[in-house]
């Protein structure tokens, strides 16, 4: 079969990223990469970005360069974001951490590397994170599945 014999009127979806959070949170590395607990594990403050399938984050780091006498001290402070990890949601679990009690508002990110303990101001800041974490979860299967409709359409054609 020949690219011509296919109907003029048949369009393919398009497919776009429908799934993105940012926010400023705490995180804590409860297990490392190698299944043990890292010896020092401070939470640290940091900045999470999920978009479509991957969660990428930061660690916020705060210095002040040389102090001008003109501006206040508070507006000279500037942030220093530090790449810390990129996960994919194909192998991510987000739950509630309900066994940590030392701070509220805590969930759970499991990955097949490590687990993050990770605290957020409010409780229904901790469910939209889950939300968007099960979203992005599930555009993974939809991608797939519309990559596969892609594919077999093409190999029609070939």
């Amino acid at each position: 079969m020949t690219n011509d014999s296919r109907p003029k009127d048949e369009l393919l979806p398009s497919y776009s990223c429908t799934v993105h959070k940012v926010g400023i949170c705490h995180a804590k590395i409860e297990v490392d990469s190698l299944g043990a607990k890292p010896w020092r594990r401070p939470w640290r403050h940091i900045f999470m970005e999920l978009r479509g399938t991957f969660l990428q984050i930061y660690e916020i780091k705060t210095f002040k360069p040389l102090y001008l006498p003109t501006f206040p001290a508070d507006y000279q402070q500037t942030f220093k974001w530090i790449p810390l990890i990129n996960l994919s949601l194909s192998q991510l679990e987000a739950v509630v951490a309900d066994d940590y009690k030392k701070r509220s508002n805590v969930f759970r990110i499991i990955d097949s590397s490590l687990r993050l303990l990770i605290q957020v101001q409010t409780m229904a800041e901790m469910h939209s994170w889950m939300e968007k974490l099960s979203a992005g979860k599930l555009e993974i299967k939809v991608k797939v599945r519309y990559d596969s409709f892609l594919f077999s359409k093409v190999k029609i054609f070939l």
